[in-house]
């Protein structure tokens, strides 16, 4: 019988956390916050434009 142990040339895969497919909730968090905040200036500024022309008319 061979008692010898014998050796192996492959590498041990390493268990590792998965890679995350794309941005993060965050990114698209700040991204809604950002549209939202320029859609509310618009608006207020749209606003005031209207109400100037209105005091202009009278």
């Amino acid at each position: 019988m061979n008692d010898k142990l014998t050796t192996s040339t492959e590498q041990p895969i390493a268990a590792s956390t998965p890679e995350q497919g794309g941005p993060s909730m965050g990114f698209f968090g700040i991204g809604i916050a950002i549209n939202l905040l320029l859609i509310a200036a618009y608006f207020i500024w749209a606003f005031r434009q209207s109400k100037k022309t209105r005091d202009r008319e009278e």
